[in-house]
């Protein structure tokens, strides 16, 4: 893994982690520690006693909360979010592999003498694959949680939305410069949308807000920019060159050397912009 790339993923793990201090996510912990407490699922009424099952459901959720959120960062820096399927198959794989002997192993821990439980391990495996595939297939069908969707090619994408044009003062102009602290503001080479979260590279280093894409975008005006990728806008002055890995799959170049993918869905809006050179698959450097 090359370095850049274990940065990123470094950086995601950061801002997932951190998002587990929200209060939404709290909210859902108390509710679905409570809820389990008082419906002792899977006979833990009848093995634990109160206090037992009140430790165990504690732990349970906790752990799966946390789990799921490594899980998912790091499916995302293995397989990217363009194939919703792939991404979530895989993480239900991986949630079941990680997460399995937690409940087994606490079940049995927790158990009142005498009534040690004999579920097997791989029941309960197949409880925890059920569970995960019901929870994140929800996460995609809930509009605005996981980007992409099983049935349409994503038009509720910020992206979509036109960028702004006028480029009269700047990318110093930028509104959303305002939002970084004022010895940090420099040029902004490009936006890239994290989960709930927007990162913002700019020439003096890279700042992470808690915002939508969308509203990123909005905030990028007079720049002019294009989208590459559903997750991604880039300044036009900050692209530096393009490179082709294959007939189908295309990076941007940015000057500070990072690369951008480019969708099959917004090449097309780069080519119109004269930024891809149809004809030669070339990509003119901006001035």
């Amino acid at each position: 893994m090359s370095r850049k790339r274990e940065e990123d993923l470094r950086a995601a793990f950061r801002e997932s982690y951190g998002s587990l201090l929200s209060p939404l996510t709290i909210h859902i912990w108390l509710i679905a520690v409570m809820v389990a407490i008082l419906a002792a699922p899977f006979g833990t009424d009848r093995t634990m006693s109160f206090e037992g099952r009140a430790l165990y459901w504690l732990v349970i959720v906790t752990v799966s909360i946390v789990a799921g959120c490594g899980v998912r960062t790091t499916v995302k820096g293995l397989v990217g979010t363009e194939r919703p399927i792939l991404f979530d198959v895989s993480a239900v794989l991986m949630m079941t592999a990680v997460f399995s002997p937690v409940p087994w192993l606490a079940k049995r821990g927790l158990a009142l003498p005498g009534a040690e439980p004999d579920t097997p391990f791989l029941h309960t495996a197949l409880n925890v694959l059920i569970i995960s595939v019901g929870v994140f297939v929800a996460r995609r069908l809930i509009p605005g949680v996981e980007p992409g969707s099983y049935f349409t090619s994503g038009t509720s994408d910020a992206c979509v939305r036109v960028s702004p044009r006028a480029d009269a003062h700047g990318p110093e102009a930028a509104r959303l410069l305002r939002r970084l602290p004022r010895e940090d503001r420099a040029p902004i080479l490009y936006l890239c949308a994290r989960d709930h979260f927007v990162e913002v590279v700019t020439e003096g280093g890279r700042h992470t807000l808690r915002m939508r894409l969308g509203d990123a975008m909005d905030e990028m005006e007079p720049v002019e920019g294009f989208c590459t990728h559903r997750s991604f806008w880039v300044a036009r002055r900050a692209i530096a060159g393009m490179e082709r890995e294959n007939a189908h799959r295309f990076f941007v170049i940015v000057t500070n050397g990072d690369r951008l993918p480019v969708s099959r869905k917004y090449r097309s809006d780069l080519e119109a912009s004269g930024i891809i050179h149809t004809g030669e698959n070339a990509l003119a450097r901006s001035a």
